[in-house]
């Protein structure tokens, strides 16, 4: 597994060898990175707990032109707009 948050850096490519304790994969397999940049929009939580301190309710957004690559959508509690 690659570790969350990796820095892309320069590097284009993920390269896989096979090894085994006879001998390693002198040509590896690989696949170009391509990084997703779509975004949502109109995001919404209209929250229905009405108790204080707790949140409750159904959030909801636009999802971008171009889905073909994404899998999956993931949300997160946050202290501040960039996600801190």
């Amino acid at each position: 597994a690659m570790p969350a948050n990796t820095l892309m850096e320069e590097y284009l490519y993920v390269v896989v060898y096979t090894r085994s304790s006879f001998v390693e994969q002198t040509t590896p397999e690989s696949f170009r990175i391509v990084p997703v940049m779509e975004h949502i929009s109109n995001l919404d939580f209209p929250d229905q707990d009405l108790d204080t301190g707790d949140l409750g309710g159904t959030i909801s957004w636009t999802p971008p032109g171009d889905t073909s690559l994404i899998t999956h959508y993931v949300a997160y509690l946050a202290t501040s707009p960039l996600g801190a």
